[in-house]
């Protein structure tokens, strides 16, 4: 049995349904066992049940109701992860070492995504073997320090590097810094973007 149910109140976790000589029954995800979750059946808004002769069970698509902090409900009903950029640089016109500073000063304990482009925008007017490292430091969950670094950005030319890091963060700041190796050159200045997203 299929029908289309428009309930005039969302639910708040476990929904039973009565219908005709059926009696009430339970409502549940399309695998027949799992409750709904809250604000999966939303008021005004039509959802089609099938009766499977001991439970109603939701379609395929019908969602997760609710999500998390890090998640939230696509178009077509389902969670998805959101990450929350928690920590950004935009930094332009540097000419020299960047000390070291909080990109996120007091991360919850997870699973973060770092990525980093330096560019290197005004070349050096003269010399050779200048270049730019990008260190991003936290404290992992083992306990330890660590310090993750980008290297590879020459200054004496137009360029960028660009890189990406997972980082399972314990506590502490997650910190950036930057050092630029002079070599010979003169005049050089590049740009600096991060962004700290947390995933879990």
């Amino acid at each position: 049995m299929h029908l289309t149910l428009d309930a005039d109140t969302s639910n708040v976790g476990a929904a039973s349904l009565n219908v005709d000589g059926v009696g009430v029954k339970n409502i549940k995800q399309p695998d027949g066992l799992t409750d709904p979750t809250t604000g999966q059946i939303v008021a005004g808004r039509p959802i089609t049940l099938y009766f499977d002769g001991t439970v109603w069970r939701l379609p395929a698509n019908s969602g997760v109701g609710t999500c998390d902090n890090l998640h939230a409900i696509a178009g077509s009903g389902n969670c998805i992860l959101t990450p929350a950029i928690l920590g950004s640089v935009a930094l332009t016109s540097q000419t020299a070492s960047l000390g070291s500073a909080n990109l996120v000063a007091t991360p919850v304990a997870g699973l973060y995504r770092v990525v980093t482009v330096a560019q290197a925008t005004t070349a050096a007017t003269a010399g050779s073997g200048c270049s730019l490292a990008v260190t991003i430091g936290y404290t992992d969950s083992a306990g330890a320090t660590t310090n993750n670094t980008i290297t590879g950005l020459s200054l004496a030319a137009l360029g960028r590097s660009m890189g990406a890091m997972s980082l399972m963060v314990a506590s502490g700041s997650i910190t950036y810094s930057t050092t630029r190796t002079a070599g010979t050159c003169s005049g050089d200045q590049y740009a600096l973007n991060i962004t700290a997203e947390r995933l879990q």
